[in-house]
Order: C-alpha cells, then sequence, then structure tokens
C-alpha cells in the first residue's frame, strides 16, 4: 500500500503568489493592468502558510513514516486540506482582480467592461487550471494504483494462452461506491439510520434511500472497448447485486448465452421480463440487457470489502465476451483465485 507524504508548501508558494498579483493583457491598443491590494497578497499568503507550518509540524512529529491505514487518511485529508487552501487562495485573488479592474477602467463604457471580463476570465482559467490538476493528483495515483492491479490480473489470466479474437475480448473491470457518497455518509451512520428506520414511527422514511451509481474506476482488456452505457447501483446488475449481497465467499456469475438467459431476453416486454428470476434478471431492465448481452458473454463478478469495516466499497470482474465455457470457463478456481487477490488488493487501496 502506498503512503501519502506530506510535503510544504512555504518555499514555493510565495513567489507564485507574487507572480499571480501581477497580469496583464493588451486589447487592440490599449493595456489593462491588474494590481492587487497588498492586503489581499498578505491574507492569502498568511492562510497558506499557516496551513503549510501545520502540515510541516504533523510531519516532523510523526518520524518514520508507517503504513498502517489510519496515517494514509490522516495524510491523505491533510494533503486535501492544504490544497483547498490554496484553492481558496486563488479565488480571492482572482475576486480581488476583478475589483481592482472595476475601480482602474474610465470611463466606464462597453469596451472597457468587455475587456475588464476578458482579463479576468484569462486569469481565472489560467490559475483554476493548474489549481484542478494538483487537486485531482492524488485521485490519478489512486487511479493509477487500482490500474496497475487490474493489468497484472489480466496478465496472469492471459498468460500461457493463445492469442486468438476471443483472447483480446477477455477484460478486467473494477468498480467503486463514488468516494464523495462514503465520505459523505459515513458507514456507521447509514447503519444507525438503517437500524432506525425499523421502528414504527420512522418506517415512512424507509424508502428514502440514496442509490448512487457505481464508478468505473479502470477497464483493461488486450483490446480497448468502448463503455456500455449501462449505470449500474447498488442492488441493480450483476454488479450491484454483488455488492448488495456484500458475501466475501460469494462469486457472481453469468453466461448470456445459457438457454434460460436467451429466453428471457426474447421477452415481449418489459412485464414480461420483470417475470424472470432476479437471478437472471439482476433487477435490469430489458433494454439494457439487451445492450449488455451485446458485449458480454461471460462475467465473474466478486465484491470488494473495505478492510476494517466489512463494507461493500466496490467490486471486481472478469469479462469474456465469448460464451463457450470450453474456450473460457469464468467458474472455473483459476479465474476464481486471480479475482479474489484483486479483491484483496483493491481493498487495500480504495478503502
Amino acid at each position: 500500500m502506498v503512503g501519502y507524504e506530506y510535503f510544504s508548501l512555504a518555499p514555493i508558494l510565495p513567489a507564485s503568489i507574487g507572480a499571480w498579483s501581477r497580469s496583464s493583457v493588451t486589447l487592440g491598443q490599449k493595456s489593462a493592468t491588474c494590481k492587487l491590494r497588498p492586503s489581499t497578497v498578505h491574507l492569502a499568503l498568511r492562510s497558506v502558510a499557516l496551513c503549510s507550518a501545520t502540515c510541516e509540524s504533523r510531519r516532523r512529529s510523526a518520524g518514520r513514516l508507517s503504513l498502517d491505514r489510519t496515517s494514509l487518511r490522516r495524510r491523505y485529508g491533510m494533503g486535501a486540506v492544504v490544497k483547498l487552501v490554496v484553492l481558496g487562495a486563488v479565488v480571492i485573488i482572482v475576486w480581488a482582480a476583478v475589483i481592482n479592474i472595476g475601480a482602474s477602467v474610465q470611463p466606464l463604457n462597453s469596451t472597457h467592461v468587455a475587456s475588464s471580463i476578458i482579463l479576468t476570465l484569462a486569469v481565472a482559467v489560467q490559475r483554476i487550471n493548474s489549481v484542478q490538476k494538483w487537486l485531482s493528483k492524488p485521485k490519478d495515483n489512486r487511479r493509477d494504483q487500482v490500474g496497475a492491479l487490474a493489468q497484472a490480473t489480466l496478465t496472469s489470466v492471459c498468460m500461457g494462452r493463445t492469442v486468438s479474437g476471443d483472447l483480446l475480448q477477455v477484460a478486467v473491470h473494477v468498480w467503486e461506491v463514488p468516494l464523495w457518497y462514503r465520505r459523505l455518509f459515513p458507514y456507521r451512520l447509514r447503519s444507525a439510520l438503517k437500524r432506525a428506520v425499523k421502528w414504527r414511527m420512522l418506517r415512512r422514511f424507509d424508502t428514502w434511500v440514496i442509490r448512487p451509481a457505481l464508478h468505473r474506476v479502470v477497464a483493461f482488456g488486450l483490446k480497448k472497448q468502448p463503455p456500455s452505457g449501462v449505470r449500474f447501483r447498488k442492488g441493480r446488475g450483476l454488479i450491484g447485486v454483488c455488492i448488495a449481497n456484500n458475501d466475501r465467499g460469494e462469486y457472481l456469475t453469468i453466461n448470456t448465452g445459457s438457454v434460460a438467459y436467451r429466453n428471457a431476453l426474447k421477452s415481449a416486454n418489459e412485464n414480461a421480463w420483470k417475470m424472470h428470476s432476479p437471478r437472471i434478471t439482476h433487477n435490469l431492465e430489458l433494454e439494457d440487457a439487451r445492450k449488455l448481452s451485446h458485449s458480454y458473454g461471460q462475467v465473474l463478478a466478486k465484491v470488494v470489502q473495505d478492510m476494517n469495516t466489512g463494507e461493500a466499497i466496490g467490486c471486481v470482474t472478469i469479462s469474456a465476451q465469448t460464451t463457450s465455457a470450453q474456450i473460457f470457463d469464468l467458474r472455473s478456481q483459476v479465474f476464481k483465485s486471480e479475482i479474489t487477490d484483486l479483491s484483496l488488493a483493491v481493498s487495500r487501496v480504495i478503502s
């Protein structure tokens, strides 16, 4: 498991914000310059320096970095706070630029107003783009780690097999319950609410359930395939049912070439489709089931659980387009072992 290092912003931010405090743009024959008040820049510097000093002191007091889960969460959280403070400083600077530009342009007419707006937007876009890349860096690192695990699983599955059209269609997917949902509604809070709605006075709120769409973290295959466009949620689709069951010993499989599944796909309408067993429909709509059957022949799924709470936080799948068990039998122990290892490894990264 990769540890997130603390970092100090004190050496680089004064020069950077000093550069941000001076921006100019030339429109035709006129040039407009935005100058920020020293108090504004000083306020931004004090906010960032204070947060940077806090992170630095925590780093020194921690000594050697440990790779346990608690330390990772603490460091990841502090890094996000630092970046949000810097984002706030950028907002303050851009807002000050708007005020100063508006006050310096005389007389106030449509040309000067347009010049002020263009200059402000240019400054905002340039600074916000750089901050956005900075804010997305931890997320990208997280996705890269999951991608490396999925790629290793795909390599292990394909090792020793003859390259063919069927092999090129084998893919490994990693799905995750959105991180914002798990942070906004912690597992303990959701568990307490589930127990509370069982009371007679609160049963009316039992139907008030938030089911965010699952996020596909990575999809790896020897041949890149476009997404199906079907949105999975907890309890919906093979992946959603796997998360809803939350059984670490369960391996859910589906073969769209089976007789029962083919007969179900021939249903005349949605009502006829829903008459079939949930083990076949997986609570999908008929149109979505037909769409998925065009892309996948076999799918093997296993839940990803939080290592401390046991919460279902994601799902990993191995899929093949062929429905022939003689070519690929995803129910075999070989594939089950690979997907189990992947599930445990991914859990350490996304928990």
